[in-house]
């Protein structure tokens, strides 16, 4: 099956993509899959180059939260885009998700590994957000990895600050 994409190239879909009629019972791989075809940053529509950021929210169900431009919790954002998202949260305190290993739904590995929101240090304020930035992993010698949990009031502000990347530039 394929599909043409908007900058009128054919994409071949993965079968198991299409199928799929929940996202969050995607497999890490296929997850990779389905974003990595994409050519542009939803944040600013520029082209990708070799250098961005994978960028993924994990929402508990009760939260409504959307990354601008996109329907997608997963996506790849441009170099300028990852580096702002980057500058913000790099001062919070990260959420160690590596000792919880994969966990479906995933949005309980960021919920159940802390008790303070990241952001704000305070009590974790349900419902709350996960949020994951990497550094281009696969093609990077620097690995950069980042995971965070919000509680439900900074990830209001979190989504207005990615609202306002592109208008920032």
């Amino acid at each position: 099956m394929s599909v043409q994409h908007s900058s009128q190239v054919e994409l071949q879909l993965i079968p198991e993509l299409v199928e799929l009629a929940d996202p969050e019972e995607a497999t890490p791989q296929q997850v990779v899959q389905l974003v990595d075809w994409a050519e542009t940053c939803p944040l600013c529509s520029d082209v990708l180059g070799e250098d961005r950021y994978w960028f993924s929210v994990y929402p508990e169900p009760s939260l409504e939260f959307t990354i601008p431009g996109t329907p997608a919790t997963h996506v790849r954002l441009c170099e300028e885009c990852g580096d702002r998202v980057f500058d913000l949260t790099h001062s919070w305190e990260r959420t160690p998700t590596e000792e919880y290993g994969l966990r479906v739904p995933v949005y309980e590995t960021y919920i159940n590994s802390v008790d303070e929101c990241c952001s704000c240090e305070e009590e974790l304020e349900r419902p709350a957000l996960g949020i994951e930035i990497s550094l281009n992993v696969q093609k990077s010698e620097f690995d950069l990895n980042a995971s965070y949990t919000v509680c439900s009031s900074c990830s209001e502000i979190f989504e207005r600050f990615l609202q306002g990347v592109d208008k920032d530039r």
